[in-house]
């Protein structure tokens, strides 16, 4: 092409993109654009005039096709390019990425560098030798090259880094090869990387770099000397060197998922990073402080153990302590903080109690009541209930990695902790933050922020009481006991209130009621076993605890009972302003659900049984005046279903009657007796007699009989409901109803499941057994054909099935199964796993039953069934299927699964490699 009609050609190119993307092209043009667009794509010699515009265009609409062009020529079309062809691809790319990173808009840089990345999976090493050697020369320089760099190691770490499926065909050996270069280029990668973060920790101001593998454990606290001579640096590079550092630590954050860590990250480069997650502190810093510690929390959640562990251990806790020290010390920088970091610090501290507590205890230079003290310190600080919440995952976290023995010698710090999130729960003291937290608007969960918030805080309160509930309860009862005063001089006053008071003894009011939750949650750790009760004041663990808290309980539900049969005389609630009348309602609700979870134990607790009947009258005041509208509610409802079944044709109520009887099968079924055999009997009378279910009536009718099946005894006739299900229910289980085929398929399930005898009775000879062989034989016939159906639900009932019979009746082992159904179903799972699409969704179910099935005789699964299916396959030639027959002998689950998916793998991608030689030689 001349100069002239390149120019001409681009500029047509450019009307279509602008006339494409403009507000006012109708759809029916922008689909004849898509046309032009796509016959254009199509070309084989495209890629020429995608690298011509490519040098000339400043349209960010074609520089977007035009890339998008050349990705798709690269994972469709490379390998039937010339070698020649393809160098001039690669060559010119990177060109153009190299001459105009610095100017190119990001996503433009970006789809660059990924299509460099797409030619070395095919092309790297033999024609791209110097893919890596590159990515790694440009993370050693300076500026907007590093970050061009750093685009190529986080993109080759996504395409290249790990031998998993990201949804470009390539062979699995290949796929392994990618992994083993990336592995041994690694160490050249992660020491530029890590020279980029110490060479930007200098240039932030920074009075001393990152400590270094070397210097051994730092026995003074240098981290707080980082961070409070930490200056801003008011320069031109200052926002690129934090692009640099974010985009540095992105990218380690992603190599730390796949990479194997105890061989290739070293503890010097865990310092460095957790250092960057240190920096939350200059407003600047919180993208490159949310990446450092992401990165730190990524290597704690894949079980982090180089061959220090437990120096790199110490070195997190101490990196963590100087971080809580300097926090906590200096709070105007925690408030300063953002949210997300601090959410992010305290999933840091969470892993590493999970993981490092308590093998650091032996740890000399770990002093566990030390990092405890700041963690509390650090808790109590933060500035939102989110985070607060977040800081008691960590107790809890800490909690559970106790044992019994532990608990005197940390019950100081556990005590403080319980007394402290009581503080935060109470209005009187907590009342600027809690008066904030919304109790209206409800979370996906039907949760508020309130209930949400209190749910945390009572559930680390009564983690604490699993390991001394005496303890606990009794500071709790302190509590409400006081309060509890202060209802009921209230409650003696009537509904007189001084205005004055009026906050306070609503505070009050909440209050109590937050404590009166707390001690119902408290009644199942208080009343625990005698062996489980561990007191943390050294209190005496056994009968003598279990008796106190039992007079503990007592006295509690007295006292409930008390204040309770007052509400139901006085009702507060009505005299009161709206705000009080409020919080009578929420009070007396959690005094009723406390005495709900105490009077489970009211016979241990010696209740008096006049306390009971006292609490049993005054709960009967606040139900009996709302019982006869509900009663005459409930005889209206069924006098008018009934006059309507009188007035109207019985089959008009053919729905209600069958949502009656699976009502009462479900619910009431073992109480029914001879009578629900009788039922199902009719039942199957009346689903053979219908002629269809347009109202869903032979659904529920199958509904009823699968539960009778599932019953148990000798009552159900088997080979009735099997009449039933292959004459009158499969036949119109058809893809438009795919309830009625499900819940036809359950039924199938629960008789084989359930009355699997049948089919092999002991004493049937003859034509009896032969009919019973029959019958068994079109059951499985009926489920393997379901295996073929697109409804994925219907193939997890069958898949589910199937591993049922297996596990509890070793079907899979039984003559009848090998010999005519085994090679059927493993030929319909393998089809559907090579096929993909919605199926992928039961991958690891087919997985297993596949696994299972060969595990029946895997030399034969190898030598025989495997070669004969691939023979089946098309699109393979004949060396393909010879080089696909060679199956790994592995037989262990992990590993054969792995080699079944590379083996549909393989054969998805000798089939495109079929295809795109066909298509070539045709064009």
């Amino acid at each position: 092409m001349s100069e002239f009609e390149i120019n001409e050609a681009l500029a047509s190119l450019e009307m279509l993109m602008s006339e494409f993307f403009a507000p006012t092209t109708n759809n029916f043009r922008k689909r004849e654009i898509e046309n032009m667009l796509e016959n254009f794509s199509n070309n084989r010699d495209s890629w020429k005039h995608c690298l011509l515009f490519l040098q000339k265009t400043q349209n960010q609409y074609v520089l977007m096709f035009i890339l998008t062009t050349l990705e798709k020529i690269i994972n469709r079309q490379w390998l039937s390019l010339s070698d020649s062809e393809r160098t001039e691809i690669r060559l010119n790319l990177m060109n153009e990425l190299m001459t105009k990173h610095e100017t190119m808009l990001y996503f433009i840089r970006n789809k660059l560098a990924a299509l460099l990345v797409s030619i070395a999976r095919y092309d790297w090493p033999h024609l791209y030798p110097d893919f890596f050697s590159n990515i790694v020369e440009l993370l050693k320089c300076e500026g907007h090259q590093c970050i061009v760099g750093l685009v190529l190691a986080q993109a080759a770490s996504e395409e290249l880094g790990a031998a998993r499926d990201t949804g470009v065909l390539l062979l699995s050996t290949r796929r392994s090869q990618l992994e083993r270069l990336m592995l041994k280029g690694m160490p050249q990668m992660l020491s530029a990387l890590s020279a980029i973060l110490e060479r930007n920790a200098q240039k932030e101001g920074q009075s001393n770099p990152p400590p270094s593998p070397t210097s051994g454990l730092p026995q003074t606290s240098a981290l707080p000397d980082l961070l409070a001579n930490a200056h801003d640096v008011h320069s031109a590079d200052k926002a690129l060197n934090m692009e640099i550092v974010v985009k540095c630590l992105t990218t380690l954050q992603h190599l730390f998922l796949w990479l194997p860590l105890s061989s290739h990250v070293p503890p010097s480069l865990v310092t460095t990073v957790f250092y960057w997650g240190s920096v939350a502190t200059q407003s600047q810093s919180v993208e490159a402080a949310l990446a450092g510690l992401g990165g730190v929390c990524e290597l704690l959640y894949r079980r982090y153990a180089p061959p220090s562990s437990a120096a790199t251990a110490l070195r997190l806790h101490h990196c963590a302590l100087r971080l809580l020290r300097y926090l906590t010390q200096h709070t105007h920088h925690m408030h300063r903080a953002h949210v997300d970091y601090l959410n992010k610090l305290s999933e840091f501290l969470k892993l590493f109690v999970s993981l490092h507590f308590k093998r650091l205890e032996a740890e000399p230079e770990f002093d566990a009541i030390d990092f405890l003290s700041y963690l509390f310190q650090y808790t109590f600080q933060v500035p939102t209930c989110s985070t607060f919440i977040s800081c008691l995952d960590v107790w809890i976290q800490f909690i559970d990695v106790l044992k019994p023995e532990d608990t005197p010698k940390y019950w100081e710090a556990l005590q403080a902790l319980v007394n402290g999130v009581l503080n935060k729960i109470q209005f009187q003291h907590n009342k600027a933050q809690l008066q904030h937290l919304d109790n209206d608007m409800c979370d996906d969960d039907g949760e508020t922020e309130w209930q949400k918030f209190l749910k945390h805080c009572i559930e680390c309160i009564a983690r604490v009481a699993d390991l001394a509930p005496l303890d606990v309860f009794t500071a709790v009862m302190e509590r409400w006991q006081c309060l509890a005063g202060v209802h009921a001089r209230a409650s003696g006053r009537g509904g007189a209130v001084v205005e004055a008071e009026a906050d306070r003894l609503l505070a009050a009011l909440l209050d109590l009621a937050t404590l009166t939750r707390v001690l119902g949650r408290l009644a199942p750790s208080l009343l625990a076993e005698p062996e489980h009760s561990t007191g943390g004041t050294g209190s005496v663990a056994g009968a003598g605890t279990t008796n106190r808290g039992c007079s503990a309980g007592a006295a509690l539900i007295e006292r409930c009972a008390s204040a309770l049969a007052g509400a139901a005389l006085t009702r507060p609630h009505r005299s009161h302003p709206s705000a009080l009348a409020r919080a009578h309602v929420i009070l007396h609700a959690e005094m009723f659900a406390c005495m709900g979870a105490w009077c489970c134990y009211a016979s241990e607790c010696n209740v008096p049984l006049h306390t009971m009947e006292s609490l049993f009258s005054s709960a009967l005041p606040f139900l009996v005046p709302h019982d006869v509208p509900i009663i005459a509610e409930g005889i209206c409802s069924a006098a008018e279903s009934a006059l309507r079944m009188l007035c109207e044709p019985a089959c008009t109520a053919e729905t209600e009657i069958t949502d009656f009887f699976l009502a009462l099968f479900t619910a009431l079924l073992p109480q029914l007796g001879n009578f629900a055999y009788t039922a199902i009997d009719v039942f199957l009378e009346v689903a053979q007699r219908g002629s269809g279910d347009g109202s869903g009536s032979l659904e529920r009718l199958v509904e009823c009989v699968r539960l009778g099946v599932e019953a148990g005894g000798g009552g159900v006739r088997v080979h009735a409901v099997l009449e039933l299900l292959h004459s009158h229910v499969l036949p119109r289980a058809d893809p438009a109803t795919p309830t009625l085929a499900r819940a036809a398929h359950r039924l199938l399930a629960s008789v084989l499941v359930h009355r699997w005898r049948y089919f092999f009775p002991h004493k049937c000879e003859g034509e009896e057994a032969l009919r019973r062989t029959a019958e068994l034989r079109g059951a499985l016939t009926a489920l393997g054909r379901a295996l073929l159906q697109p409804d994925i639900e219907l193939l997890r009932i069958n898949l589910n099935t199937l591993d049922t019979l297996n596990t509890k009746w070793k079907l899979y082992h039984k003559a009848i199964f090998r010999s005519e159904f085994m090679g059927s179903v493993l030929t319909v799972l393998l089809s559907g796993l090579t096929e993909g699409g919605a199926r992928a969704l039961l991958l690891d179910e087919a997985l297993a039953a596949v696994h299972a099935m060969a595990a029946v005789d895997f030399v034969a699964f190898r030598r025989a069934f495997l070669p004969h299916f691939i023979q089946t396959l098309p699109g393979l030639e004949p060396h393909h299927v010879r080089l696909l027959a060679d199956f790994p002998p592995d037989t262990d689950l992990p590993t054969f699964t792995q080699n079944i998916q590379r083996l549909m793998n393989d054969v998805n991608c000798y089939r495109t490699y079929q295809s795109l030689a066909c298509n070539t030689m045709g064009s």
